[in-house]
């Protein structure tokens, strides 16, 4: 992996201001929003616990910020269109700032040179929040970095490694919640949010017949969209991929049955061997 790559991202970007703003969004989404907490990564549901939208809520002193992928953006304003009721006010505003992601071993100094400032949590500084969490650095600015432009291949590499599904590939409003297994987008501790009766459930009564898994696949040969993953017979499909140049191999995104979901399991792929991983766990 390179010493810093800096990622821009297309991404939709809420406001969320008002003194029971914190009240309001935990009444919603998977995950529990605190102030004490600078980032969360939680998802908006429908009653059915089918997906809405994946997203990151940042705390700031005065508001919250919801990011999450532009194509999601509509799905959650409507998600949020009961705000009124408790006087809070959202403002989108994804056309005022623009998104990065900065990864890699390098990237405090890379920060420091491109914002000006480096936060242990979360920053502002002349309007540019930037975020410091799970190995990367978020970066919401008015103004563009000067920085060299990220190929899509990378970006999509990036995504594939940190297991992040994507709308229209691991994702879309057919998709059950728990059958992404990102454990650390949900509390199930927390008072109630909508789908919430749905994803305990399956909680209580184990594991979803199918997951999203990561794997890594030998060859250089990228399976398109939906290629089967085998054991015997066919037990899932791929739903991303991209060629890694540090592994020489393939990572990819699918989906597995419940029989050969076990990190460790070994597969096929187009005639390939393949192992089934966990996807990283991600830690606010």
């Amino acid at each position: 992996m390179q010493d810093v790559v800096c990622v821009r991202e297309e991404k939709g970007i809420i406001f969320v201001l008002g003194e029971r703003r914190i009240e309001f969004l935990n009444n919603i989404v998977t995950n529990t929003v605190s102030q004490d907490s600078p980032v969360t990564h939680a998802a908006f549901l429908s009653r059915l616990g089918k997906m809405i939208a994946l997203c990151t809520v940042y705390a700031l002193p005065k508001a919250l910020i919801i990011v999450t992928d532009n194509v999601c953006l509509p799905r959650i304003m409507d998600a949020l269109s009961t705000a009124r009721l408790m006087k809070i006010t959202i403002l989108e505003r994804s056309n005022e700032f623009i998104f990065y992601t900065i990864f890699g071993s390098k990237r405090n100094e890379a920060t420091t040179k491109l914002a000006g400032v480096f936060p242990k949590t979360i920053a502002e500084e002349k309007g540019t929040i930037i975020i410091n969490h799970n190995n990367t650095i978020d970066i919401i600015t008015p103004t563009p970095l000067p920085i060299e432009e990220t190929s899509d291949d990378i970006k999509e590499l990036f995504r594939i490694g940190q297991g992040f599904p994507a709308w229209g590939k691991e994702m879309d409003e057919t998709t059950s919640f728990p059958d992404l297994g990102l454990e650390y987008t949900v509390s199930y501790t927390k008072g109630c949010y909508v789908g919430q009766e749905i994803v305990s459930r399956v909680k209580n009564i184990g594991q979803p017949p199918k997951l999203l898994r990561q794997l890594v696949i030998d060859g250089e040969e990228i399976p398109p969209f939906r290629t089967p993953i085998i054991a015997e017979a066919q037990i899932g499909y791929i739903t991303s991929a991209a060629y890694s140049s540090s592994l020489k191999k393939i990572v990819a995104l699918g989906f597995v049955q419940k029989s050969h979901y076990a990190p460790g399991t070994k597969v096929s792929v187009l005639g390939k061997k393949a192992v089934v991983n966990a996807l990283p766990e991600h830690q606010c």
